[in-house]
């Protein structure tokens, strides 16, 4: 009996291979044969198929078809003589010639399942790698095996039988996870070892920290995660984590880059089923898939490892567990994407995203063309004012020209870190920023860092709430460079903006844009409620009527005011009239004339400007048009020098008054409108 080769995968098997058989089927040679014949002269072909074995005396013979007259033949297949291990011999005319079910028709059936059901794998798991680029991980989160023996501090040899999926000897970066028996559960690093993916056994050489023994097991230190991965072939592929709450004990590593050498490997996915509930909900987060750091303290718990190219990680949770430093770190990825990732209850960076500062050849020079979407890090352990929700960037000016993040895409993110800093940017370059919340209650929104001196330049941010007390900005900004918030308001940020104006446009003060390439509206101020006349006095008496301009809205240079006033009045005879436009105590504008005689209701309008020179608390403005029209001549205002002394960055106040030369009853004044525009340099109206 010979053992048959299967068909599968290399091909599909056939009727000629596997055979075909029919039931109570026999007949008699007509003609006797010799041992190389291949012409069975038979009685009658009737029930005998095309591919079938026949028997006669102790030889199997293969068929190949059947001729039914004029002299019914069955024709022997090529090499069908001796067939399955028996012997070709002479046979007598007359001897039985049967179909009959021999060891062949099992034995060929045995082996096609058993090539099939190698391919396929258990749960499908080679089938989904092989065909749709899919492997599961928790098809590769092997039982815990416990080999025995005792294990000292440093590399030791470890039998695994068999040996699980998705583990070599040659495996680089590779942990496993030991625990039980005696000394302390910990993350082993492989070493080495003889060990081959799904060999029935093979060792793995592991350096452990401290000693085991007893009846200490074996097992994945990332749920599976890493052993799928280790399946996927190097042009990339498809990891599916289901739901549930996983304990990563050791970093969960994508890629095998290195700071001189870019990753073999590229195109990985890691999906998960979803990234929790939003923060509206109730807490603690919790979500479909969830990955839980149950390693030391001040880990990391997921890392890409490039340079590396499409990546893309989604649908799943990233749990600090209070324990981790890291979530989710990105070393020099390119033209990846996170999707529905969420980063919480980390100790010091949620995530992180770096390049390699190394000048590689025809390819993305730094961490760039990254995506991120609906991606969370927030809810940190802890209230450390040192921590970042997210880091952009390396702190330090790049050896290699490389853009350290460049060119990414963020939309409808949440950034928060209520002590420490939500977004920092460090060696930033044209990011976008897109409807997206960056926050810090008590510590640094966004912090612009490392700018020495032309970064981060041309990063934008559209519709996107900067929520916190500051924005901070390194000193030695060029001003040359911009970054563009559209729009950034005050209820957002209480700070200076004029911090902030140094190095962005965009910037809006609630009502007002303070500073930018786009529209400046500016802002105007009407009081339409006429207030009480001033009348029968000849003290300086101010109206109700005044307008305060905000803190730090005039404190950009060239900022221009201007003030429009109009009204009604009415007098006995010709009395002498000052009307005086004031900023806090100087006058702006000062109009000194002889009323209209004996006036009933007579209109009146003046106008003044003036432009910001010097900034800060002693800062300076300079007065410029002033013109009113009181009794049918224009009058031209006037005031002492042309100069006056202006704090740019405290709240100011704008107020009118009037003068009579005569007290009098008739003698009343009405201050019926009073206007305020402040406009910047570069306004279009």
């Amino acid at each position: 009996m010979a053992t048959p080769s299967p068909a599968f995968p290399a091909a599909v098997a056939t009727d000629a291979t596997l055979k075909v058989a029919n039931n109570l089927i026999e007949t008699k040679l007509r003609v006797a044969i010799d041992a190389a014949n291949t012409a069975l002269f038979v009685n009658s072909t009737a029930g005998f198929v095309p591919n079938c074995l026949v028997s006669i005396d102790k030889e199997i013979i293969a068929i190949a078809d059947i001729v039914d007259s004029p002299n019914p033949m069955l024709v022997v297949a090529a090499g069908g003589r001796a067939f399955d291990g028996t012997t070709a011999a002479p046979h007598a005319a007359g001897a039985r010639v049967a179909m009959l079910i021999d060891a062949w028709h099992h034995n060929v059936l045995a082996t096609e399942i058993k090539a099939i059901e190698a391919f396929i794998g258990p749960n499908g798991q080679n089938l989904a790698s092989g065909i749709y680029g899919q492997v599961i991980s928790a098809d590769y989160n092997f039982a815990s095996q416990a080999p025995g023996d005792s294990l000292a501090p440093g590399n030791n040899v470890i039998t695994l039988t068999p040996v699980p999926l998705g583990i070599n000897g040659t495996d680089l970066n590779h942990w496993l996870y030991i625990s039980g028996g005696t000394g302390s559960a910990e993350p082993v690093l492989i070493t080495g070892g003889s060990a081959v993916s799904g060999a029935p056994s093979g060792t793995v050489i592991v350096n452990c920290g401290q000693s085991h023994s007893g009846p200490w097991t074996i097992r994945s230190a990332t749920s599976g995660i890493d052993e799928a991965m280790r399946q996927l072939p190097v042009d990339g592929g498809v990891v599916q984590i289901p739901a549930g709450s996983f304990p990563i004990y050791a970093t969960v590593i994508i890629g095998n880059g290195t700071d001189t050498a870019r990753s073999t490997i590229n195109s990985i996915s890691i999906k998960g089923r979803g990234y929790g509930r939003g923060a509206d909900m109730a807490f603690p987060l919790t979500a479909a898939t969830m990955l839980v750091w149950s390693g030391v303290a001040g880990g990391t718990v997921m890392r890409v490892r490039g340079p590396i190219g499409q990546v893309l990680l989604e649908d799943f949770m990233i749990d600090g567990n209070a324990s981790a430093a890291i979530g989710l770190e990105i070393i020099h990825s390119y033209y990846s994407a996170y999707k529905r990732v969420n980063v919480r209850n980390w100790t010091t960076i949620g995530i992180r995203c770096v390049p390699v500062d190394y000048a590689f050849a025809a390819m993305v020079n730094g961490a760039n063309e990254n995506h991120f979407e609906q991606v969370m890090a927030n809810d940190p352990a802890g209230t450390s004012s040192t921590a970042i929700a997210f880091q952009a960037g390396l702190a330090n000016l790049p050896a290699n020209s490389v853009f350290a993040f460049a060119s990414n895409l963020l939309t409808n993110c949440y950034i928060r870190c209520d002590k420490g800093t939500g977004l920092e940017l460090n060696y930033a370059d044209h990011n976008s920023f897109i409807m997206s919340t960056i926050e810090s209650a008590n510590g640094t929104a966004l912090r612009f860092k490392g700018a020495g001196p032309n970064f981060p330049n041309s990063n934008y941010f559209f519709n996107s709430a900067i929520v916190g007390p500051t924005i901070a900005v390194p000193a030695d900004f060029n001003p040359a460079i911009k970054n563009c918030f559209w729009p950034l308001t005050s209820s957002e940020s209480t700070q200076n903006p004029y911090d902030l104006q140094r190095f962005a446009i965009g910037i809006d003060d609630n009502t007002t844009q303070l500073f930018g390439f786009h529209k400046n509206v500016p802002l105007y101020y009407a009081n339409t409620t006429s207030p009480a006349a001033i009348a029968n006095s000849s003290a300086e008496l101010a109206f109700a009527r005044s307008f305060t301009v905000p803190a730090y809205v005039m404190h950009l240079q060239g900022t221009t005011v201007r003030i429009r006033c109009s009204g009604r009045y009415t007098t006995s005879g010709t009395p002498t009239l000052t009307f005086l436009i004031k900023i806090g105590t100087v006058n702006i504008g000062q109009f000194i004339l002889t009323a209209a005689n004996n006036a009933a209701g007579f209109a009146f309008a003046c106008e003044v400007d003036f432009t910001v020179g010097v900034l800060g608390t002693g800062g300076s403005a300079f007065r410029g048009f002033a013109m009113g029209v009181f009794s049918g001549t224009p009058v031209v205002g006037n005031a002492t020098g042309g100069g006056f002394s202006l704090n740019t960055i405290t709240v100011n106040t704008i107020t009118c008054a009037a003068q009579w030369g005569t007290a009098s009853p008739s003698n009343s004044i009405i201050l019926d409108a009073f206007a305020i525009e402040i406009e910047h340099p570069g306004a279009i109206e």
